[in-house]
């Protein structure tokens, strides 16, 4: 199977903004939906229709390698795009000290309270969910690259790579320890933070990127906003746009 280049890269990200954002208008451009599934079997590298490996017991998986329902996606991810992130369920859109947040959206728990109050504020809006259910992962043929490092004293156990989202390259990672690791590459610089299982269950781990420190930008996005890269329960990466977390 032929690798996939750098180029080919940048417009793979391009057609799942099609496909999977809250803009998406892939379904009405079959030219466009075709070139989709002729990267991601590319990508994919295996027989449609294998089914999904088991998740890990003890902590978050790597994706499985299985056919992406990208149109199942594209359809529950516009849905999703028009809910107002802010409304929360019996709460106020900022938590406090030992206060639990249950974001509409997601159905996730959010016990970190700066995390909540990015995810869950008025001001807060979906640009993409990236599904980690096949199209992603060490598999995948992309072109050769160094993986960062981990913000954890340990080494990883697995690291993978699920493209260019308004960043250079966008990871996701569990450490030997068993911690969940997500890390933004930005040209010479990384963010990046590990968690444990348990706190990523309860919805906790988030990267932001300053509006200052990006070279590319989604539309709209002001001076004081935030990218946010929020890998949540449910095997998905959602990408967010809003107020700077903590107001920093």
């Amino acid at each position: 199977m032929d690798a996939v280049d750098d180029a080919q890269e940048r417009e793979l990200a391009v057609l799942r903004r099609r496909a999977y954002g809250p803009d998406a208008d892939i379904d009405t451009d079959p030219v466009a939906r075709a070139r989709l599934i002729e990267l991601e079997e590319r990508l994919r590298g295996r027989d449609a229709g294998e089914p999904a490996a088991p998740p890990d017991a003890d902590g978050p998986a790597p994706p499985a390698r299985r056919r992406p329902a990208w149109h199942t996606a594209l359809v529950v991810t516009c849905a999703a795009a028009a809910i107002v992130l802010g409304v929360i369920a019996g709460t106020a859109p900022h938590a406090g000290e030992g206060v639990v947040l249950v974001d509409a959206r997601t159905g996730v728990r959010i016990t970190d309270s700066v995390i909540a109050g990015f995810v869950t504020s008025p001001h807060t809006r979906l640009l993409l969910s990236i599904p980690l259910d096949g199209s992603f992962g060490d598999y995948v043929d992309l072109p050769a690259r160094a993986a960062p490092h981990l913000p954890d004293s340990s080494p990883a156990r697995w690291l993978d790579r699920l493209g260019s989202y308004y960043v250079e390259q966008l990871w996701i990672g569990r450490t030997e320890a068993g911690r969940a690791c997500l890390v933004v590459e930005l040209g010479d610089t990384t963010r990046g933070r590990c968690i444990d299982p348990a706190d990523f269950d309860d919805g906790s781990l988030l990267v932001a990127v300053p509006h200052a420190e990006l070279s590319e930008r989604p539309d709209g996005m002001r001076p004081g906003e935030s990218l946010g890269f929020w890998w949540r329960p449910g095997g998905r990466v959602d990408v967010l746009v809003g107020p700077a977390p903590g107001g920093g």
